[in-house]
């Protein structure tokens, strides 16, 4: 299962327990960006993530970034058969 994840607005206590709880008990967790004022506050609860920082580096438009984002999400499922894709939001 792909489970996604809202971070909400900003502020950790606007994070949902339901999401809190997913993310410390969560395998595979790939964060959308790192720059998001929620995971500060997560680091300190989550064993390990990635991000797609590096996505938007290489990456030539907002289209390409969340077209190979997307492609990645499906190989890694593929691969584990569970993941989890925290967004902003």
């Amino acid at each position: 299962m792909i489970k996604i994840i809202g971070l909400g607005p900003g502020a950790p206590e606007a994070l949902t327990i339901g999401a809190v709880k997913a993310l410390e008990e969560g395998k595979n967790i790939y964060f959308r960006t790192e720059k998001h004022p929620t995971v500060d506050y997560l680091k300190g609860k989550i064993k390990e993530f990635k991000t797609y920082d590096n996505y938007y580096e290489i990456s030539d438009s907002f289209d390409e970034v969340y077209e190979n984002i997307a492609k990645d999400i499906v190989s890694k499922y593929l691969d584990t058969k569970e993941m989890i894709y925290a967004v902003p939001g």
